[in-house]
């Protein structure tokens, strides 16, 4: 780059004369960016109501997997696996975590013991369908209900230099 200049600062006495166990640098910390919102529960429920059709159900997240159980009127199969979704949900809200949904509905206590009866002809039908729809229901309403933050150390120094301190997070204390 033109009008780079190169200060030549001379050379240090190592060891230092009178400290012997004295480096010449400063210690440099860790620091952290500001904090930003990764993801937005609140935005994507705005997004995805409007674009619901009818008023009767906008507000109001429906179910693939449940749809799926009414296309077949089986109505104590869809009440036990609403009952588990609403349980998976309020552990959600406790936790702010999506890993209380799991990604296999085989995990599901409604679903896997549902899916095991392979002489029910309505469940040879809809095992077609309830892979699918669990895996689209699980990601929308973690997109629903879920929002997060995100806050990164700033780059190079992670780990502090010349004795300084390391980034450290505030969940786990982890560095």
């Amino acid at each position: 780059p033109p009008n780079n200049n190169v200060v030549d600062w001379g050379l240090l006495e190592y060891p230092h004369p009178k400290e012997p166990s004295c480096v010449g640098y400063c210690p440099i910390d860790c620091k952290w960016l500001e904090a930003y919102q990764a993801r937005d529960c609140k935005k994507e429920q705005e997004d995805y109501f409007n674009k619901t059709d009818t008023e009767a159900i906008r507000g109001c997240y429906r179910s693939k997997v449940l749809q799926t159980f009414a296309k077949q009127k089986m109505q104590v199969e869809a009440s036990k696996f609403a009952s588990e979704l609403q349980e998976l949900m309020k552990t959600m809200q406790e936790t702010n975590s999506e890993d209380a949904f799991p990604w296999n509905f085989m995990e599901l206590k409604s679903l896997g013991t549902l899916m095991k009866d392979r002489d029910n002809d309505l469940v040879r039908e809809i095992s077609r369908y309830i892979p699918r729809d669990w895996s689209e229901d699980r990601d929308q309403i973690v997109r629903l209900m879920l929002s997060t933050t995100a806050k990164y150390a700033e780059v190079p120094v992670l780990d502090g230099l010349y004795g300084g301190k390391a980034c450290e997070r505030a969940t786990d204390k982890k560095n």
